[in-house]
């Protein structure tokens, strides 16, 4: 399938959102019973700025885009979900700025917990990112995943979460039903798998993985351009060491983004189906098997998904503009 025509989505509470290179869906269960459709413009900066869009720096763009989309469905899904007289009415510029400082605090906490906790916690038991930095940060890449994992068998007793999984589930079956071509039944896509290659638990399991081999570069590069830089005390040290991690982060994201692709190309690779591997065990924790009433939901919000995505070729091909009307209904 060409990577253009692609769509990808994301559970929220109650609902999916579906997403093209253009517009975003969301399909929303309400309390009634009906489903509420939302459908907004991306207005991505690839769109404008196309160098943007070049391998490694479409990366960062895409994390940036979707941590921002995704947040602001989320948001908008638990505002649906609240009783009628409970609902926020916010500003658009209220809106952003909530999202901003929201990104901002997960962004500290994720970090803090992902970052500099394994990278302390490896110190500890003995193990000198100085003097073994692959072995130090092989250590270290385990332990992040530890938690990571740990965090989601936590959440997964709560039984919002499970719902938030079983509708993960339903994204997945549907657009696997998608891309292989098939009509969007409810029939044709309970016959499909909850996992997917693009989904974003396996592309953090690649972040994980491919950190191990960008941090452990940092204390060679450190100590050739600063001579003493052995002799520092450790907490000095650490106070050089796990900012340039954070610092790196947007390489090592660019860099799981394009394996991400590449393995979501290759599926049948032999080498590619070994190194997605891990991300399909992962998966098996942040998916489950959907209720019909979920996958119509996930399969509402895909065809209309699909519906802006043959409007905008029609236009493009006629020579119109391309804006498609975001709408709202129920």
């Amino acid at each position: 399938m060409n990577q253009d025509e692609a769509v990808g989505g994301q559970a929220l509470i109650e609902g999916v959102m579906m997403r093209c290179k253009t517009h975003y869906t969301l399909a929303l269960r309400k309390e009634s019973g009906e489903i509420k459709v939302i459908q907004k413009d991306v207005n991505s900066l690839r769109s404008k700025l196309p160098f943007l869009g070049a391998p490694f720096l479409r990366g960062v763009i895409a994390l940036i885009e979707n941590l921002t989309i995704g947040t602001k469905s989320l948001i908008i899904s638990a505002n649906e979900a609240l009783p009628e007289d409970e609902k926020l009415d916010k500003s658009k510029k209220a809106e952003g700025i909530g999202i901003f400082f929201m990104l901002l605090t997960s962004l500290i906490v994720g970090m803090g917990v992902f970052v500099a906790i394994p990278n302390i916690l490896t110190e500890i038991i003995g193990i000198k990112e100085t003097a073994n930095p692959i072995l130090f940060n092989l250590i270290s890449g385990f332990v992040r995943l530890s938690i990571f994992i740990g965090y989601i068998i936590g959440i997964s007793y709560m039984e919002d979460v499970k719902r938030v999984f079983q509708y993960h589930g339903a994204e997945h079956k549907a657009v696997n039903t998608y891309e292989a071509g098939q009509e969007l039944t409810m029939e044709n896509t309970k016959r499909f798998t909850t996992y997917h290659t693009r989904c974003g638990t396996s592309f953090l399991f690649f972040v994980f993985f491919i950190s191990i081999f960008v941090f452990s570069v940092v204390p060679v590069v450190l100590k050739e351009f600063i001579t003493d830089f052995l002799s520092w005390h450790i907490v000095y040290q650490k106070m050089i060491l796990i900012p340039s991690h954070i610092v790196l982060m947007p390489l090592v994201a660019s860099i799981s983004y394009e394996v991400l692709k590449m393995s979501s190309r290759k599926m049948n690779s032999p080498l590619f189906k070994i190194i997605s591997r891990p991300g399909y065990y992962i998966q098996k924790l942040t998916t489950k098997e959907p209720s019909d009433d979920q996958v119509e939901v996930a399969l509402v919000a895909l065809k209309e998904t699909v519906r802006i995505m043959e409007s905008v070729a029609e236009a493009e091909t006629n020579g119109y503009p391309q804006s498609v009307l975001a709408k709202e209904s129920a």
